[in-house]
């Protein structure tokens, strides 16, 4: 299982162009991702498809985000 922090939380998990582009851009570590006020928390299953995205704030609140596509898991550069 495979694990993508992203600091902030305004992504639309369509797969499409502005969702990749939105992963480019803030993929991160989870100790960065955890000094944002929000974070997604990206999961992927063993076949390399985004399998869960939970939204985490500081004040404890925790939102599972709807995934609307297949979208395959990337080795992206940290931001």
């Amino acid at each position: 299982m495979k694990k993508l922090f992203l600091a902030d939380n305004g992504v639309n998990l369509d797969g499409k162009e502005h969702c990749e582009s939105f992963f480019e851009t803030h993929v991160t570590t989870p100790e960065i991702a955890k000094t944002f006020y929000s974070y997604i928390e990206l999961t992927y299953d063993e076949d390399g498809i985004l399998d869960e995205a939970i939204c985490r704030d500081e004040d404890t609140n925790v939102e599972e985000l709807i995934i609307r596509d297949e979208i395959p898991f990337k080795n992206y550069r940290l931001n």
